[in-house]
């Protein structure tokens, strides 16, 4: 299925279920969607800044030519609020690299442990952490009186889809969000957002008369194998269902923040394009190990089952 403009412009969000392949074929539909969003977004703020500091000067200079500059000033000032909506619609569209990217990464690994025939439900989110209707929770400040503290929870990515061996699997992955506000010594509004890591969710629905007694399993934890800076948060094993959840935690990224939708968020350090671009890619990979190895742990669970049995027998 292609990528409908309209409705990714609307919602934010890509839902589709299809084979891996299709589903890379619309990563890479949205690659180039984002890509070009990029530059018009680029070309058209340029254009309202200098416009912006044309109508500016000319503004100014409007004191000692008795307002004969404002012939200039006024056109410039108008454009510039112009090309700003310009920069607003394109900005729309200007994705976060990591999540589809992500996404792209994971099917070809999905797909070689499935049926050729095989699907899978992908649903990827791309609108900001920080959208209203994500807070789950707010709390006062402990330390500032009068500020508060608002927790976001952003489920970007969720996978589901059927392996091989008829074992069922959904991939979850939730960015945690945190923006304190309150009113500094100005009296004006503050807002200090910050990224708060990403937790992982997978889980296994297996056939058990290909894993049988898997819940007598002990010590499933000790089979799990997680990068450096991960943390198993959860483990979760009965007759016919395996959880693993893990944390990938915000210290491991400290110059990446995310894309906001409020614009008067101000994070307390300002990182630069390049560190910000190398703090995505490195969000991305850290997030592409992780998923691989929970796969692989989780599947080194269900083996021990089977060779339990086959002592057994």
């Amino acid at each position: 299925m292609a990528v409908n403009l309209a409705t990714l412009r609307d919602r934010l969000t890509y839902r589709n279920t299809a084979t891996p392949a299709l589903v890379r074929k619309d990563m890479g539909q949205l690659s180039q969607i984002d890509k070009q969003a990029e530059v018009e977004t680029a070309k058209f703020r340029k254009r309202r800044n200098l416009a912006a500091t044309i109508g500016t000067i000319f503004g100014f200079l409007a004191f000692v030519t008795f307002g004969l500059t404002l012939l200039i000033a006024v056109p410039a000032i108008v454009f510039a609020i112009q090309t700003q909506e310009k920069v607003k619609y394109h900005r729309r569209l200007d994705l976060p690299n990591y999540r589809y990217q992500l996404l792209n990464r994971l099917l070809p690994i999905l797909e070689r442990d499935m049926r050729p025939s095989g699907r899978v439900a992908a649903i990827l989110q791309f609108d900001p952490p920080d959208n209203k209707t994500k807070v789950v929770r707010k709390i006062p400040h402990p330390r500032r009186p009068g500020w508060q503290i608002e927790l976001f929870e952003d489920p970007w990515l969720t996978l589901r889809g059927r392996l091989i061996d008829g074992t069922r699997f959904a991939l979850t992955l939730t960015q945690h969000h945190q923006e304190r506000s309150g009113k500094n010594v100005n009296n004006k509004l503050r807002i200090r957002p910050r990224y708060k890591g990403i937790d992982l969710r997978l889980e296994l629905k297996c056939l058990p008369q290909r894993y049988p007694n898997l819940a007598t399993i002990k010590n499933p934890e000790q089979a799990v194998q997680l990068p450096k800076g991960v943390l198993l948060k959860e483990i979760r094993v009965d007759s016919r269902t395996l959880v693993l959840k893990a944390k990938l935690s915000e210290q491991a990224h400290l110059n990446f923040m995310p894309a906001l939708g409020n614009f008067q968020a101000t994070p307390s350090a300002v990182v630069s394009p390049q560190l910000q671009a190398e703090a995505e890619k490195n969000l991305e990979d850290d997030l592409h190990r992780t998923i691989v190895l929970m796969f692989m742990s989780a599947y080194q669970i269900l083996n021990l089952t089977r060779m339990a049995e086959q002592k057994r027998a």
